[in-house]
C-alpha cells in the first residue's frame, strides 16, 4: 500500500519482497532507528536501498540484497531462508552487542565483515573468500558447519565456535589477552599469533585455548611489556588444545631471542632461554647494539661492568678478545641474521684495534 502509520513498538511483519528505499522506510515508520522493542520482519527478500539503522530492535529477512546499507549498533540482524552474501568492495559492520545470524544458510563473504563487541554466525558451511576480510574485536563467531578462510581473518580477544580452516592462500591473525576456539583450527604459513607477556601471573600474558585440534604454522610473535624480564627457564603456556600439530610454526617478534619455542602434543610453551654469550645489552638479540657496546668499552677494566652492559657479563680483568669472540660466535642470535664470514672478522679487527689505540692515547 501507499499509506503511512506509526510503528512505535511491537513486531511489524511484511510477507512480500520489499525494496526499502527512503520513501518506503518513511511509509513504514522505520526511517528512524529500530530501537529496543521494535522488530521488523520481511518474509521475502529485503533490498536495502537506503541506510537502515538497528540500535536495539531487530531486522529479520528471508533474504537480503545490499546488506552494506545496514547500520548495526546493537540489536539483531537475522537471515532465515538464504545465504548472507557480502559483495566485494562492500562492508557490513556490527557494534555494541549487535548480532548477525544466518539460521538456514551460509555466510559468503567477498568483502569485509567488521565486528566490535558483537557476534556473527551461520548454520551452513561458510567462506571468507580470497581478498575478503573478517575483523573481530571482543567478539564471538559461531559457524556450525565451519568456516573456510581463503582471505584474511583478524581476531582480538574473542571466541570462535566451529571448525576454522585457513587455506594456503589465507591468513589468520590472533591477538589479545584471550582467544577461545571450540572446534578444529588450521593456520596457514602466512598466519600469525601475536602474544604479549607483561608478567608471569594468569592474565598478565596472552593465551589461546582450543578444545579440539590446532594445526599451527606461520609465526608466533612475542613481545615483552611493562618492564617484565623472565628468569632463565621460566615457562609460559601460551596455547593449549586437545591436540597440537606443528606444521612449521616459527618464533618471531621483538622478544623472540628471549625464548625457546616448545611444542608439545597439547600445548605451546615459551621457555625463557639463557642469554647468548654475545648479548651484552640483554635485549635477547646479538646485533649492532652489542657491537657498539664492545667498541665503546674495548680495553676497559672489569669490574666495574660498563653502563648499558645488561646482558652476558664480561670476563674479569678487561673487555677484550674474549668478548669479541663471544660476539662473533653468536652474531645474529634472535634476529635470523647469519654469523659473519671470516672476511667480516678481518674487517672488524682493525676497527677494534684503532678504537683501542685511540682510548689509550686519550
Amino acid at each position: 500500500g501507499i499509506g503511512r502509520f506509526t510503528f512505535d513498538s511491537g513486531t511489524l511483519v511484511l510477507r512480500d519482497d520489499q525494496t526499502l528505499d527512503p520513501v518506503r522506510l518513511a511509509q513504514l515508520d522505520i526511517a528512524s532507528p529500530l530501537g529496543v522493542g521494535r522488530d521488523f520482519t520481511v518474509e521475502g527478500t529485503a533490498t536495502i536501498a537506503a541506510p537502515l539503522v538497528v540500535t536495539g530492535g531487530s531486522l529479520t529477512v528471508g533474504a537480503v540484497v545490499n546488506p552494506e546499507n545496514l547500520i548495526l549498533d546493537g540489536g539483531g540482524f537475522f537471515v532465515n531462508a538464504s545465504d548472507l552474501t557480502i559483495a566485494a568492495l562492500t562492508s557490513v559492520a556490527a557494534t555494541d552487542g549487535a548480532g548477525v545470524a544466518v539460521s538456514n544458510g551460509a555466510l559468503v563473504n567477498n568483502g569485509e565483515l567488521n565486528l566490535i563487541r558483537s557476534g556473527a554466525g551461520a548454520t551452513l558451511a561458510s567462506t571468507n573468500a580470497a581478498g575478503a576480510q573478517i575483523n573481530g574485536i571482543n567478539s564471538n563467531l559461531q559457524f556450525n558447519d565451519g568456516l573456510t578462510n581463503e582471505g584474511e581473518i583478524n581476531l582480538i580477544n574473542g571466541s570462535f565456535i566451529g571448525d576454522l580452516t585457513t587455506t594456503a592462500g589465507g591468513k589468520l591473525t590472533l591477538a589479545g589477552t584471550t582467544s577461545f576456539f571450540s572446534g578444529d583450527v588450521t593456520l596457514s604459513d602466512s598466519s600469525s599469533i601475536l602474544l604479549d607477556i607483561a608478567g608471569d601471573e594468569a592474565g598478565e600474558f596472552d593465551t589461546v585455548t582450543a578444545t579440539n585440534e590446532v594445526t599451527v604454522d606461520g609465526l608466533l610473535s612475542v613481545s615483552l611489556s611493562g618492564g617484565f624480564e623472565p628468569t632463565v627457564g621460566q615457562e609460559f603456556t601460551v596455547l593449549t588444545a586437545n591436540s597440537v600439530i606443528d606444521a612449521g610454526l616459527a618464533l618471531a617478534g621483538p622478544a623472540a631471542g628471549v625464548f625457546d619455542l616448545v611444542i608439545t602434543p597439547n600445548s605451546i610453551v615459551l621457555r625463557a632461554a639463557a642469554a647468548a654469550a654475545g648479548d651484552f645489552s640483554g635485549d635477547g638479540v646479538v646485533n649492532n647494539e652489542d657491537l657498539n657496546l664492545l667498541l665503546s668499552n674495548w680495553g676497559a677494566a672489569v669490574p666495574p661492568v660498563p653502563t648499558g652492559w645488561n646482558g652476558s657479563l664480561p670476563s674479569p680483568a678487561a673487555i677484550d678478545n674474549d668478548e669479541l669472540n663471544a660476539l662473533l660466535n653468536t652474531w645474529g642470535f634472535g634476529t635470523g641474521t647469519a654469523v659473519p664470514e671470516p672476511s667480516t672478522l678481518v674487517l672488524l679487527l682493525p676497527a677494534l684495534l684503532a678504537h683501542r689505540t685511540r682510548r689509550r692515547c686519550g
